[in-house]
Formats: C-alpha cells, structure tokens, sequence
C-alpha cells in the first residue's frame, strides 16, 4: 500500500463527495504505466466513492476521469499523482464529485459561453511549486465547460514534448497545440488564455 499521506484527512474529503467518481487507468509495461496502475490501484481502496477500471493503454498512459454515470468530465493525467500534484489531483475528484471549489458566477458564466474546442496541456513537474495553480484552474475549467479538456503531463517522462514546445521550465501550457505560455496561471488567467485562443 503506498503513502497518501493522512487517510483520516482524505476519507474526510471523500466524505463530501456527492457522487462518486470514474477513474480509467491507460497502462502499459512503461514506467509510467506501471505507476499509474499501482497508484490507482490502491488509491481507490481508500474510499467506495472511487470506482476504477484499467485497460491496456492504446496511447500514452494515463488516468482519466469520468462522472458517476460514466460521461468524461476531460481530465487525463500522465502522470502518477504525486508530490505536489497530489493535492490537484484530490480537488480534480472533487470538482468532478461535487460540490466543488467555489468559483466566481462571472468565471462560470464565462467557462460556459467558450463556443470552440479548446485542449489545455499542462507541462508539469512533481517537485515544481508553481505548477499545481496552473494544472487546478485547467482542471477546474475542464469541469465548467464541455467545450474545454485538460490534459496534465509529468514532462521528464516526455522528452518528445519537451523538444516539441522548446520546454526550460515548467508550468509550460499550451492551448490547441499551438499557444504556448509559461508560468503559473490562476483561474482568471487560464480563462483569459482561451478566450484569446478562441479569438
């Protein structure tokens, strides 16, 4: 069993729930894959809230996130939780479960008037400080809006990616593969990034 940290303090959240969520695990025999299997694995064992299947990865490992009633909520993550992405990966949970973080009406609003598809990378590191911001408000919009999908990478797995957007540092984000921004980003400011990408 691995180390969440307090188990007392994460059934307390789980608690709060209001439906429980889907978790897929895209795996295969990399790393990556292993880990993310391993760590849903016994992360789902702390709460009947957490229900998981795996299957064998046609792509990229990931975990993807779905509502109870198994409709994707846009959220994938390749990467295994963990250090500082573990807590955004509890309010991605949450923000999926309900109720959710509290955000502004006029932020909703806004979310939920975005008329084009927009794919949000996230480019993150474990051990990066600045990361979770930008990775929780891409989450928090994909939660919002149909129309918005998050993607969070653990980048030094991806080297490929790291060549492809010339990455030096991280929160890299990139929009529809092709906007590409550096630095932390709060909720406003994620939001700002596509409206100007959909422009």
């Amino acid at each position: 069993m691995q180390d969440f940290g307090d188990v007392e303090q994460l059934k307390a959240l789980f608690a709060k729930f209001a439906s429980p969520v889907r978790l897929k695990v895209r795996y295969d025999d990399s790393d990556l894959g292993q880990g993310i299997h391993s760590f849903i694995q016994d992360f789902c064992q702390l709460s009947d809230k957490l229900l998981w299947e795996a299957e064998e990865a046609r792509g990229i490992p990931g975990i993807e996130i779905f509502r109870e009633d198994g409709s994707p909520v846009g959220i994938v993550y390749h990467a295994v939780p963990g250090g500082h992405e573990f807590q955004s990966f509890l309010l991605a949970l949450y923000n999926t479960a309900g109720p959710g973080q509290e955000v502004a009406t006029e932020v909703v609003e806004q979310a939920k008037a975005i008329g084009s598809r927009m794919k949000i990378q996230v480019m993150m590191t474990l051990s990066c400080n600045q990361c979770p911001e930008a990775v929780t408000a891409a989450q928090r919009l994909a939660t919002l809006s149909d129309n918005v999908t998050a993607e969070i990478f653990d980048v030094i797995r991806f080297q490929d990616i790291i060549d492809k957007y010339k990455i030096k540092g991280v929160p890299c984000i990139v929009i529809n593969d092709e906007h590409v921004t550096f630095g932390k980003k709060n909720i406003n400011e994620m939001l700002a990034l596509l409206q100007a990408a959909e422009d």
